[in-house]
């Protein structure tokens, strides 16, 4: 559960754990294990009602608590990605993408493949044709023989 301290009529994020540190002998419990709202009201603490994130479409970052119905809620504030973070979330999943791991049957496929290869060096595991180290490429998914032979 989550909570929030009013400073002069301001909301900030606050934990019990900072109530008990301004207040050691606060009591807000009451009949249960769970604070009672109104004991923590006594100190201007109260909890905040999380709601869900909205869809990831856009730039989301949680807002400032917002007071309906007596009760305080969480709010979010979403704006559109600009063209740059557009690009930078474009480059980093084509990175991700790149770096995919195969499912282990195939790697060793393929890797079986390059051992018979006569451009296959076995010292080194490494391709005289790309130069790669064959067990890491072949464990990638985006990754091709230049020999097309896998």
């Amino acid at each position: 559960m989550r909570f929030i301290k009013l400073t002069n009529n301001n909301p900030d994020n606050y934990s019990l754990d900072q109530l008990f540190e301004e207040y050691p002998k606060a009591v807000i419990y009451k009949n249960s294990q769970m604070p009672n709202s109104q004991l923590l009201a006594n100190y201007d603490v109260y909890p905040l009602i999380t709601t869900p994130m909205p869809d990831e479409v856009m730039v989301i970052s949680e807002g400032t608590p917002e007071f309906k119905d007596n009760e305080w809620y969480q709010t979010w504030i979403t704006r559109p990605y600009t063209a740059k973070e557009i690009a930078q979330k474009q480059q980093i999943q084509g990175v991700e993408t790149l770096f995919q791991t195969a499912a282990p049957e195939l790697s060793k496929k393929r890797y079986d493949i390059c051992k018979e290869c006569d451009r296959f060096i076995s010292l080194t595991t490494t391709c005289k044709e790309c130069g790669c180290f064959m067990i890491a490429k072949t464990k990638m998914t985006s990754a091709t023989c230049p020999l097309d032979k896998w």
